[in-house]
Parts: structure tokens; sequence; C-alpha cells
């Protein structure tokens, strides 16, 4: 009764060199010899929506990137006081288009570990859409737990690939 929505981050293409002030960047530090370089890179996020036997299409996309502004912006600052443009970001941009887009489409969204954000609970509650989430090893440790705990008792709700566990209370849901 709902269309399956798998939601991704995609890094497009990455360079060594800033190949525009919209780039997102990583600076790595090599431990042995302490010089640093810096890879510049664009991503997007994309919703795609399965329509069966493996088969998906975009039905929308959000550019992770740094605007004209940041980038002025952040020349000015530290290290520690950039925060660059992110899929957590993104994700409720990407969710704006899609409720505007298909107002009245039954969504469950489809996330990586990344997405075990209140935020992004709160989100798709809002839009009445139901979510599954890959629980990611580190991620809201008490669910976690809980997850380990009844995973083997309640052996109906697995397959050959993956284990559930339904109704896992946190402080705001189960």
């Amino acid at each position: 009764r709902k269309w399956l929505v798998i939601v991704d981050g995609t890094r497009l293409c990455s360079f060594k060199k800033e190949n525009d002030e919209r780039c997102l960047h990583i600076t790595h530090r090599n431990r042995e010899t302490d010089e640093e370089s810096t890879t510049w890179y664009h991503v997007v996020l994309e919703a795609k929506i399965v329509l069966g036997d493996g088969f998906v299409v975009s039905i929308a996309s959000e550019f992770i990137e740094n605007n004209a502004e940041d980038a002025q912006r952040q020349k000015e600052m530290n290290e520690e006081e950039i925060k660059q443009d992110c899929e957590s970001k993104a994700f409720k941009r990407l969710t704006e288009k899609l409720k505007k887009v298909f107002p009245r489409l039954p969504i469950c969204i489809l996330a990586d570990g990344l997405y075990t954000t209140e935020s992004v609970f709160s989100i798709c509650e809002k839009n009445r859409w139901e979510y599954i989430i890959r629980l990611k090893d580190g991620a809201m440790p008490e669910v976690a737990r809980e997850f380990h705990t009844r995973k083997d008792r309640e052996s109906e709700n697995s397959s050959q690939e993956m284990k559930w566990v339904n109704g896992i209370e946190t402080e705001k849901r189960k």
C-alpha cells in the first residue's frame, strides 16, 4: 500500500583542485608524512522509487553543495567554524520537493543508518510517510541493545538476508 522510495547520496565526481565554488571538500592528513591533501567533489541526494524486479527510477534530486554565499563566508572562518552542506540538510530540502510534487503519494522511505535521526523521523511522520532505516552499529545504542536482545526471539521477523524487530521504543516514538 506504500511506494518504496530509496534515499541516498551519490558522489558524482571529484577533483584534486577546487572545480568551482559549489564544491564540497575534505582534507586528509597522511599520518606518516603529516602532509595534507584536499579532495573537492560534487554530491547529489537522490530519491528513487522502486517499481519492482530491481527497477528503480529517480523521482527527485537535491544537490549537496556550498553556495557562493557560503564560499565567501567560509573564507573568513577557521576549519572548526565551517559547516558544509550535508545529506541531512539536503534530506529536508528533498522531502519538501517530494511532498510538493507528489502530495498524495503513499511513501515508505528506505534509507541507510545515516538517517537514524530525530529530524528524519519527524519529517516522515509529519508527511505521513512510513520509513525503514537500517540500524547502523554505534547509532542509537539503546535501540540497538533492544534489537539484539529481541531479534532471535522473534524468529517470524527474519528472512535469509535480514532480521527486524517492530515496536522498539525511543524517547519520542515506537
